[in-house]
């Protein structure tokens, strides 16, 4: 099954490195920290990388800096406009929970974490 699901991954992004990123709710300003390095990235490497993104609900009592989550909604909404085609988005944005498998997957599947 995990077999399964990271050659699933690797065959949706078979011709670009995948760049992973697994980040809680409350860490939403080193995200936007790297989505701004991305955006000096995509001139050179536009249709060769994905960052595939996860935002992880946040832990029990943590507090969401609301203002970070929507600069980081904008600059995904950026970057894939800017650099996307209907074909290709630089920035996959996920804000779910991962089970155990699906997190091994995207693990085994990225090129770099």
């Amino acid at each position: 099954m995990l077999e399964e699901r990271t050659g699933a991954i690797r065959n949706l992004y078979a011709d670009q490195r995948i760049l992973l990123g697994i980040a809680h709710a409350e860490q939403m300003r080193g995200v936007r920290l790297k989505l701004k390095a991305l955006e000096q990235l995509m001139p050179e490497w536009q249709g060769r990388l994905v960052l595939i993104q996860v935002i992880l609900p946040a832990a029990h009592g943590k507090l969401i800096d609301t203002r970070a989550e929507q600069q980081v909604i904008e600059l995904v909404s950026r970057l894939n406009s800017g650099y996307g085609t209907l074909g290709y988005q630089p920035v996959q944005l996920y804000q779910q929970h991962l089970d155990a498998i699906d997190y091994r997957a995207l693990l085994g599947a990225a090129d770099l974490c």
